[in-house]
């Protein structure tokens, strides 16, 4: 029997790690991904699906994603496991042929799916996948479980779900089952979801366990990471010209983001620099004159310059908030750095990264200087050549920020300088991070699922969070005393981004605000009313890498990361079916590969053997034939140029 049908899987890293999800679908039916974002979801995707098409004669196959992350799925299983799928959209005619009983590979958004779409009109309640995979890695909190039970109508084989954040309190671990008992066909299987166990264990590598939450060594061992500030300011006497710009359906600041001069405040007393940055494109001397009043976009150019002069390895990520501030940068770097400036915008980059893929080209994908927003995905697993992340502007997510980091892979992450901007007028990015961010820290973190966060590896964490409870105490304080607060009120709405602060209008709400923010901050750090500024930093100075929220609330260092990093230190996953199968059919096809093309009849040979496989991975092999042939044994044929030799028969 050929073993040419895992040759498909030749260049994915086929760790444990990754090997595990299929493993798990194979015994359970059912697999809960919870790695964190960037922890290569989709190799692990890849081999589960792959897994489905190796063994199905007529495989069905539906993965449900972001909109922003549908065409990252779509470039990564085509250019690595050959599996070409069809992208369902809200349109009527995106799906024109749909026949149960043959193979169909589908892509659809979430937000597709959750409307009333073509794939629920074509097929029935009735049909079974083989492979429905939810992704919901770009989720900063719980998955809304129920709304995925409502509109996914089929049962299903198998279901893997990737979701960083899968549960924090029991009605979400009862959501989440009740979904898998609604999909999963065997309800045998499905009947282990009720007692799923998301805690310190489904870090390690076991058998007996749908739940994975994996990572890199490096990271159990207590990787430390570079986090830095590039500080800026503007004259006080410039500020007392501005004008912040509001909502005026809610009276609330317009742009939260921190950092954009222009779309904070109206600055129409810089009418000429507020012109410039309405011009559709910058000369130098704009350029210029924008940096002499906009001193954040000057710190900006500044650091960028430092980088590339001092590191002429250097990748750049920018990260915004703000379509307009994207725009902004783009034109002010553009100018200054031409061509090594891009914009990251998901779908744009499909077509030219596909065909590098497909004609083995090797150069860099990344300019020196990427500009993007969080709305991007995993970058297919990240490219770990981005060795700077520059955080222009801020979420008000602690989760989201985090992933700013993990998105670009962990495997350089140790040597990957992560840059806030902070300004000393405590009005741009400084009350977004030191107010807002820090605020919610407990929502980057899942219970007792060990997770990171880089807010911990901020140097200075202990001197915010001793500033941000001495707010919020006076706060409660100034609450209790004074009844008129609206000028109070003002400020904590503009400096605490958080839901709670939208209806407070009276002293009362402000104080009760208060109070619960501090009690939640108390119980989370261990402290209390009593507690002093050097308790408050100690408590937070000891927490880093991986933590976890106890069942007291309390925030605390994981202790098992060395019993879990120890259960991947030998090769037992090798004897596990599917590692078995994969890992050991994919060395034999390469040496069945090597024999056959000493021989004269070698494409001949190749018809033969991949005519004997089912039809639904046909291409997939041959596509796997040309990876190892390209980039293994240096064949300079593009895939076009193989597949035209292979249908001749030279």
């Amino acid at each position: 029997m050929s073993n040419f049908k895992w040759l498909p899987l030749g260049g994915l890293n086929l760790s444990a790690a990754n090997l595990a999800a299929a493993e798990k679908l194979r015994r359970f039916g059912f697999a809960i991904n919870c790695g964190e974002f960037g922890s290569e979801k989709y190799t692990k995707s890849a081999l589960c699906v792959y897994d489905v098409l190796a063994e199905q004669e007529t495989p069905n196959i539906l993965i449900v994603t972001r909109q922003s992350e549908m065409y990252n799925w779509y470039r990564f299983l085509l250019t690595s496991i050959g599996a070409d799928f069809k992208m369902v959209s809200g349109a009527a005619n995106s799906l024109l042929y749909f026949y149960a009983e043959s193979a169909g590979l589908y892509l659809i958004s979430r937000e597709t799916l959750f409307g009333d779409n073509v794939l629920k009109h074509k097929a029935g309640s009735d049909f079974k996948w083989n492979l429905i995979i939810i992704d919901e890695e770009l989720s900063a909190g719980v998955p809304k479980y129920a709304d995925y039970k409502k509109n996914i109508v089929w049962k299903s084989d198998r279901l893997l779900v990737n979701a960083p954040f899968p549960a924090k309190t029991a009605n979400d671990k009862t959501e989440l089952a009740e979904l898998v008992r609604s999909v999963l066909s065997d309800e045998n299987k499905a009947s282990a979801a009720f007692s799923l166990g998301f805690d310190e264990t489904a870090c390690e590598l076991r058998e007996n366990s749908p739940v994975m939450r994996y990572f890199a060594n490096a990271v159990y061992g207590g990787l430390k990471r570079d986090v830095s500030f590039a500080d800026y300011g503007f004259e006080d006497t410039v500020l007392t010209y501005f004008r912040r710009k509001v909502d005026l359906k809610t009276g609330l600041p317009a742009y939260s983001a921190g950092g954009n001069v222009f779309e904070q405040y109206d600055c129409d007393k810089n009418e000429t620099e507020k012109k410039i940055y309405q011009k559709s494109f910058f000369s130098r001397s704009d350029v210029e004159d924008l940096r002499g009043f906009d001193k954040k976009l000057d710190a900006l150019m500044k650091t960028v310059g430092d980088i590339l002069d001092d590191d002429e390895d250097a990748r750049i990520m920018i990260y915004c908030c703000n379509k307009n501030t994207v725009e902004y940068l783009r034109k002010a770097l553009v100018c200054v750095y031409g061509a090594d400036v891009s914009v990251m915008r998901g779908e744009l980059i499909i077509n030219g990264a596909i065909k590098r893929k497909l004609t083995n080209r090797q150069d860099d994908e990344m300019a020196k200087i990427t500009i993007g927003t969080d709305m991007l995905g995993t970058f297919v697993d990240g490219p770990d050549n981005v060795n700077y992340v520059l955080n222009y502007e801020l979420p008000d997510s602690p989760a989201v920020l985090e992933r700013r980091m993990t998105r670009h892979g962990a495997k350089k992450e140790a040597g990957r300088k992560f840059i806030l901007f902070r300004d000393k007028n405590g009005v741009f990015d400084t009350p977004m991070l030191e107010k807002t961010l820090f605020l919610k820290l407990g929502d980057g973190f899942s219970g007792e699922l060990p997770t990171r966060n880089i807010l911990l590896d901020i140097k200075e964490k202990g001197e915010i969070l001793s500033d941000l409870i001495k707010d919020l105490r006076y706060i409660k304080g100034y609450s209790d005393e004074v009844e008129n607060c609206a000028d109070l009120i003002k400020r904590v709405k503009i400096e605490y981004i958080v839901p709670e602060t939208n209806d407070i209008s009276n002293a009362k709400q402000l104080n009760d605000f208060a109070d619960d923010k501090l009690r939640g901050l108390y119980r989370l750090f261990g402290l209390s009313d009593s507690s002093q500024a050097g308790d408050i930093a100690a408590a937070v100075n000891e927490l880093s890498g991986l933590c976890i929220i106890g069942k007291d609330g309390k925030l605390e260092k994981s202790k098992k990361c060395a019993e879990a990093a120890a259960t991947f230190g030998g090769e037992d996953y090798l004897n596990l079916p599917f590692a078995k199968e994969a890992v050991g059919g994919l060395a034999e096809g390469k040496a069945q590969i090597d024999e056959l093309h000493k021989g004269a009849d070698f494409h001949l040979k190749i018809k033969q053997e991949i005519s004997e496989l089912n039809d639904s991975i046909q291409y997939p092999v041959l596509y796997g034939i040309w990876k190892y042939r390209a980039k293994e044994q240096d064949s300079d044929h593009t895939f076009k140029d193989y597949i035209k030799i292979y249908n001749d028969g030279i």
